[in-house]
């Protein structure tokens, strides 16, 4: 259902349960001994799992498989059966304000429960942003944030000259030096989004 830098996300189904979730692989062969990108990965899991909001994907568990002679670790999280809001923008825009408004307050109130925790998500942009038919919205992709604050596991692995993330929704400070940015950062980015759901 997905693919990314670290791998591929795939729709799994809990048997006992009868319950769909996905479940987050870094698999890219390209990037297989690449210890940073790992560390971000496996940071992504400790990251949601202290985000309890109903709009951010819980976390269920994590861990690793062996393969061949090498493990690959995994993450299992709620899964959202919905589409993009970069899709939905696709199909409706321009999008009504009363709308724009819902999913506005929705990715907000979870963006400040984020920032709150002292976590910059940093990839803000429409395809990060889920829409369910009823409306309901979830951010998404966690993979590049990290804690402002020391906390171990939580807290950044980017080094001075890094460059990841979209730089059509980056903010000018991150796109000088995402290592140092802060809670501001993800607000610009939100406000371009917001601008391209009015506009189309």
């Amino acid at each position: 259902i997905g693919l990314g830098l670290s791998g591929r996300t795939f729709k799994g189904f809990q048997t006992t349960l009868k319950w769909p979730g996905a479940v987050k692989f870094f698999d890219n062969e390209f990037n297989d001994g690449n210890n940073v990108l790992k560390k971000k990965f496996l940071r992504e899991s400790l990251l949601l799992a202290d985000l309890p909001h109903p709009s951010i994907p819980y976390v269920l568990t994590r861990g690793s498989i062996k393969f061949s002679d090498s493990s690959i670790p995994y993450i299992v999280m709620q899964y959202i059966s919905g589409s993009t809001l970069s899709d939905y923008i696709k199909e409706h825009a321009p999008i009504p304000l009363e709308t724009a408004l819902n999913i506005s307050v929705q990715v907000l109130d979870a963006l400040s429960f984020v920032h709150q925790k002292n976590i910059v998500h940093r990839d803000i942009k429409p395809s990060n942003i889920m829409v369910l038919p009823s409306g309901h919205c979830y951010v998404i992709d966690f993979s590049i944030g990290f804690k402002i604050d020391p906390q171990a596991g939580m807290t950044r692995a980017t080094r001075t000259g890094d460059h990841l993330g979209s730089l059509v929704y980056m903010s000018p400070e991150q796109k000088q030096d995402m290592k140092n940015v802060d809670q501001r950062s993800d607000v610009f980015s939100y406000a371009l989004v917001l601008c391209e759901m009015l506009s189309g």
